[in-house]
């Protein structure tokens, strides 16, 4: 639902998916960590074939759990085929899924009403996505409210 959601609020050029094979994956290397939310872990497991060996779990003295995807060795996502195609996509994670939107959980975001931003430098349908910011804006707040404030600070640690 919240995907949707996100979805009506992030639109993508028609083309999006042949430039998406045509670019060779960069998002999918050499990139930051991309970030499993508390609310699609158990999903995912279900959903993705070796699942378990793709996550890696860090938990910090608190108790709280934050769950990422590895990557191989040459900095690669774990699920990137050999085709430059994700092995998963009708799973992939959210952060995949609006990817390069980026999402931003600071206060100091939610105070100023932008908390993502686009990011420019891997993806050539960067400055083709039409963002609706205030709907992608209040969105947002709604996985904001389901998030742990201990989360947030260890979600926004991570590169």
């Amino acid at each position: 639902k919240i995907i949707m959601k996100l979805n009506s609020a992030v639109n993508f050029p028609s083309n999006a998916p042949q430039t998406c094979i045509e670019c060779t994956s960069k998002c999918c290397t050499n990139r930051e960590t991309v970030v499993l939310f508390p609310s699609e872990v158990d999903s995912f497991k279900k959903k993705v074939p070796d699942a378990e060996n793709a996550i890696i779990e860090f938990t910090n003295k608190n108790g709280t759990t934050i769950n990422t995807l590895k990557q191989t060795t040459k900095r690669k996502c774990y699920f990137l085929q050999e085709d430059g195609k994700c092995g998963i996509y009708e799973n992939r994670p959210l952060e995949c899924k609006i990817y390069p939107v980026i999402m931003e959980f600071s206060d100091e975001a939610t105070k100023k009403k932008k908390n993502f931003f686009v990011k420019k430098e891997y993806c050539p349908l960067s400055d083709k996505i039409k963002v609706n910011e205030k709907e992608l804006h209040k969105e947002i707040e709604k996985i904001k409210q389901n998030l742990s404030t201990d989360w947030i600070s260890e979600y926004q640690k991570i590169p």
